[in-house]
């Protein structure tokens, strides 16, 4: 699962208090964060949206949020369930 954040403000710093995401540029205009951040920038996003308690003002900060699913990978013969 992929998240793709397109952010009207540059600043997240200021939203995301205290989160850790070292390898996502949260300077960046649009990210895309991979599975190992889900839970992380979900409970971000829920912690905003808990801080402004009005979604508002969450939204005003996203341009837009998706969320897609990843593709599971095929099965190969050598890995077909018995």
């Amino acid at each position: 699962m992929k998240i793709k954040i397109k952010f009207k403000d540059y600043d997240l710093q200021n939203y995301l208090k205290g989160i850790e995401l070292s390898d996502v540029p949260l300077t960046e205009k649009e990210v895309e964060i991979s599975n190992s951040h889900y839970l992380t920038i979900s409970s971000a996003l829920l912690q905003i949206v808990g801080e402004y308690g009005d979604t508002d003002k969450f939204f005003q900060f996203w341009e837009s949020i998706e969320i897609r699913k990843e593709p599971e990978p095929a099965l190969t013969e050598d890995r077909k369930e018995v």
